[in-house]
């Protein structure tokens, strides 16, 4: 996938600002040492903007490293740790920048694992090879469609999320089908309105997009407070039904939100929404989109804690959505999955750590673990 571009008046903003992870211990079985994800490389993140932790923005068109506030080093946020016999370890976790900016695709040879302080040789069963089935992102993607949208410029906002779904999803002809996504929209009334599922294959998601017209919308009024609660509790609810139907997969998601305006239906309020954005899942990013002159950055970069992206003009938002596109797939993948033949045999409290490496920034997790009852016999 390129890497994100575009104009200098559209910029992506990326918060700095992440929760602290919790972590789900999972007995298993087998042993071996495999780093499994799914992912793409990180040309843009030279080109994203960090959000402050006041809302403000570091810098107005944050297109160069030099523009951008440097990281200083890696996070690797931990999700889920176990064990299986005869000596499989297994860790998954999210790889970000400390200023919030996803880093997928690092190779076998740019993590270094330690066991009570002693590196293990790179003899040691490992590998770095996606695969398919351990790991599902979900993406909802929400679209105003007050009366402005609607009645002003609804033909291009279907051909930019066209194309955002296009960056997004495989194409339909890959198996890869790690990643799904549905579309929703919201005007007025009480609840957002869901149009798809959640789909794999991107071209059956564009025929949603390409029937919606005016008929779909019912109230022209923008409540953009009300969608951004209903839009994180319904994605929310994927990537935990996604994780009960199959504990052993990781899930996660993103809420993706789309708006031309301000809230003026007055259904709930702005602290309402913002709080509904701080108290979402570790496993859920929200990232957000605003068009045009009537909007409140501000706000969108409140509710947009991830990322948030602007088109001043309607002719730059096929641009835009592509650009959130591109950190949307970066987002998903991000996250990694780690089995290891541990060379431990005994011992209830060995210390796994984990060491990043991405140039000059580096990263450490800890893991304690149990190798009672460890043995020979793993295998890749």
């Amino acid at each position: 996938m390129a890497a994100i571009g575009g104009k200098s008046h559209q910029h992506l903003l990326v918060s700095g600002s992440r929760r602290n992870q919790k972590a789900r211990f999972v007995t298993t079985f087998s042993l071996l040492l495999s780093l499994s994800m799914s992912a793409l490389m990180i040309s843009g993140c030279g080109e994203v903007e960090r959000v402050e932790p006041d809302g403000s923005s570091s810098s107005s068109t944050a297109r160069t490293e030099a523009n951008r506030p440097p990281a200083h080093g890696l996070r690797l946020i931990q999700l889920d740790h176990g064990t299986a016999l005869p000596a499989k370890v297994s860790v998954t976790f999210k790889l970000e920048t400390d200023t919030g900016v996803p880093v997928p695709n690092l190779p076998v040879d740019s993590f270094n694992l330690y066991e009570n302080d002693n590196l293990i040789s790179v003899e040691s069963a490992r590998r770095v090879t996606p695969q398919d089935g351990e790991f599902v992102f979900s993406t909802l993607l929400l679209l105003d469609f007050s009366g402005s949208v609607v009645f002003g410029s609804l033909d291009t906002i279907k051909s930019a999320a066209a194309s955002f779904v296009e960056n997004v999803l495989p194409p339909a002809a890959t198996e890869q089908t790690s990643k799904s996504l549905a579309l929703a929209i919201f005007d007025g009334r009480q609840n957002i309105v869901m149009i798809s599922d959640y789909l794999t294959n991107p071209d059956q998601v564009k025929e949603f997009i390409f029937a919606l017209d005016a008929s779909t919308a019912q109230d022209p009024s923008t409540n953009l407070y009300g969608a951004a609660i209903e839009g994180i509790a319904a994605i929310s609810a994927q990537v935990e039904q996604q994780r009960t139907l199959n504990p052993d997969i990781l899930s996660a998601g993103a809420l993706v939100l789309f708006t031309d305006g301000t809230d003026q239906a007055a259904r709930t309020t702005k602290e309402a929404a913002i709080q509904a954005v701080e108290a979402r899942p570790e496993d859920v990013s929200v990232m957000t989109i605003g068009l045009g002159s009537e909007i409140n950055p501000q706000v969108l970069q409140q509710l947009g804690r991830d990322a948030f992206s602007q088109a001043s003009e309607l002719n730059e938002l096929t641009e835009t959505f592509s650009e959130v596109a591109q950190f949307v797939s970066d987002e998903a993948d991000s996250f990694y999955k780690l089995d290891y033949c541990s060379p431990k045999r005994a011992g209830m409290e060995n210390t796994l750590r984990i060491q990043a490496i991405q140039g000059d920034l580096t990263g450490e997790l800890n893991v304690v673990f149990s190798a009672e009852g460890f043995s020979a016999g793993c295998k890749i």
